[in-house]
């Protein structure tokens, strides 16, 4: 996740800084106090702190019975955190490649039975099974399957989006894959999934393209806009979607 949060946001419960993260009962990570989540560094609580700023339009809608989240890009864990705690899912599916935020994620979550995570990379149905992973230079919530100069990388196990889909029969969808998420077949999703929240890419030209066929692909599948995308450059080049049916 690009962290969107620039100014600090006095209706954003979440939004504290690094500096008056705490220490916990953890070694190495200290505590988000508002969430209680383990974190690293000021990426982290970014992440957290977004949790508010890129879904608090969900925080309108009629909750489903017995939902689940399918959670692409879990990071640290700060999405199944929040959609749990808002009601908005009773069971969360995690998917995240880097080994680091896996490990920090279950230092989170595992001991809730509630919460899965899939150690790897959620791809399109003609990806190879392992792929490199390149790391964010400064936070992972940069981490991208897109190829980009100077960054390392990690060699990671992939697994389809179709078949996490089709297996878990999610209710709803957070997508936060750093270009990925045009890598995924949109169209003819089961009618299990009634919202999709992504957040979408505009580095390339070709990518606000791709953006329009996935919202197109949405639409003519049912769904409709509560938070319509922009298909146009812009200056942040990152937005987020919300779609519902």
């Amino acid at each position: 996740m690009t962290n969107i949060t620039r100014n600090k946001d006095k209706e954003n419960p979440l939004d504290v800084e690094f500096s008056k993260c705490e220490k916990g009962h953890h070694p190495t990570y200290l505590k988000h106090p508002p969430s209680g989540l383990l974190v690293r560094n000021r990426g982290d609580v970014g992440v957290i702190i977004d949790q508010y700023v890129c879904y608090k339009y969900l925080l309108r809608i009629r909750r489903f019975s017995a939902a689940t989240l399918l959670d692409l890009g879990a990071n640290v864990g700060a999405s199944a955190w929040w959609f749990m705690i808002n009601g908005l899912a009773d069971r969360v599916v995690s998917v995240e490649p880097d080994p680091e935020c896996a490990d920090i994620f279950r230092a989170n979550h595992g001991t809730d039975p509630r919460i899965d995570i899939i150690e790897a990379a959620a791809v399109g149905d003609e990806d190879p099974s392992e792929m490199d992973l390149y790391l964010g230079i400064t936070y992972a919530g940069c981490n991208s399957l897109e190829p980009y100069r100077g960054r390392s990388t990690v060699r990671v196990r992939t697994v389809r989006f179709t078949d996490l889909v089709d297996t878990h029969h999610p209710t709803i969808i957070k997508c936060d894959v750093e270009g990925s998420e045009f890598r995924y077949r949109w169209s003819g999703l089961p009618t299990c999934v009634r919202i999709v929240c992504a957040e979408m890419h505009q580095n390339k030209e070709s990518w606000i393209e791709l953006g329009r066929r996935m919202d197109e692909d949405l639409l003519s599948s049912g769904f409709r806009h509560l938070r319509k995308p922009k298909h146009e450059p812009m200056f942040i080049k990152t937005q987020i979607a919300v779609w519902k049916r």
